[in-house]
């Protein structure tokens, strides 16, 4: 309880509330973050933008023409995951302390600490159902829990190595984990059971993401590896589908827009890539990172890119254009942020 008392004494509210969408003819570069940021998310309302880095803070982010911090969450310890909760009313972080916390976007005051795991928690994710958050880290097993209480709901074992991700399936059913063993896991939620394994990795996977039922009826899981892929598999037989070659470095993250056409991708070499999920083309290379690009999400009306790096900033990119202007190159705009 003292824990709690100190985390909940160190919130401090800044900025004022903007709820418009971000504009489309600018892209734009948020500052704040003094050192990495490893996690980004958008709330399902698209009303705020919340990221979680190396200095020990998550930050939560009101749209607008500018972008401006409303809230900064000080923790004791980096914090290397963030989701948003479907009812846009919770913040679940995953910690190095081996903590998730869940967090009030109201007013950040953290409403519970889960413990369990025996090493950093190094991926968090919410059920599109509400009913769970999912973790996992360094000591390779993934955990979900109950979101009304905290207790534990169910634990999935079977990688022999850190969990680096971990995502739900957008009907809730099953869980995909990604893994240092060069595996991703795919798991029933209704079951509790391991329904296949996805191998063909030649390094460790660092992200996995599941899309929504594509036009040709089937569902399809996308990785990002060590080994500078991305990969599409269908979730319904395990099958790899196609690999995406082109990154120049490790793949960190990988998110698919929420019409299940475009896979955004993130990677050591800086740069944010968009693809065509259905023949896997290249549609178009964001540059303007000047370090690693830790982690990408889209909004929830698909027309941007939220990507996070190794050079302290969160930027938007503006991708509403794509099936229009088809390949080409795009770049961010620095955007002014006052604290």
């Amino acid at each position: 309880m003292r824990t709690f008392a100190l985390l909940a004494a160190a919130l401090t509210f800044i900025g004022a509330s903007r709820l418009t969408t971000p504009a489309r003819a600018q892209d734009q570069v948020i500052t704040g973050h003094t050192n990495t940021v490893k996690s980004v998310a958008v709330s399902p309302n698209g009303r705020f933008v919340v990221s979680g880095g190396f200095d020990k803070t998550v930050r939560l982010w009101r749209t607008g023409s500018s972008m401006s911090m409303e809230r900064l969450n000080e923790f004791p310890e980096i914090a290397l995951a963030v989701a948003v909760s479907p009812d846009n009313h919770f913040i679940a972080t995953g910690c190095a302390d081996n903590s998730v916390r869940i967090c009030r976007c109201l007013d950040g005051m953290i409403v519970r600490t889960i413990g369990g795991h025996t090493g950093a928690v190094y991926a968090v994710a919410i059920s599109p159902d509400g009913q769970h958050v999912a973790s996992s880290g360094i000591d390779g097993v993934v955990r979900l829990w109950h979101m009304s209480d905290g207790t534990r709901a169910m634990t999935f074992a079977g990688h022999i190595a850190p969990v680096w991700a971990v995502a739900f399936s957008p009907d809730s059913r099953y869980v995909v984990s990604a893994s240092s063993d060069r595996t991703v896991r795919v798991w029933s939620v209704m079951d509790t059971l391991h329904v296949r394994t996805l191998e063909g990795h030649t390094a460790p996977v660092q992200d996995v993401a599941i899309g929504p039922v594509a036009s040709d009826g089937a569902q399809y899981v996308v990785t990002g590896s060590v080994d500078r892929t991305v990969r599409v598999w269908r979730l319904a037989d395990g099958e790899l589908v196609r690999t995406l070659t082109g990154h120049g470095g490790s793949v960190h993250t990988v998110a698919i827009s929420p019409d299940g056409h475009f896979v955004a991708s993130g990677s050591s070499d800086g740069t944010v890539r968009l693809w065509n999920l259905a023949d896997g083309a290249l549609v178009r290379t964001y540059e303007g990172h000047v370090k690693g690009v830790r982690d990408v999400a889209f909004t929830p009306d698909g027309h941007f890119v939220v990507s996070a790096g190794d050079d302290k900033t969160v930027r938007l990119w503006d991708v509403a254009d794509v099936s229009a202007l088809g390949s080409g190159q795009g770049r961010s705009t620095s955007v002014n942020q006052g604290s």
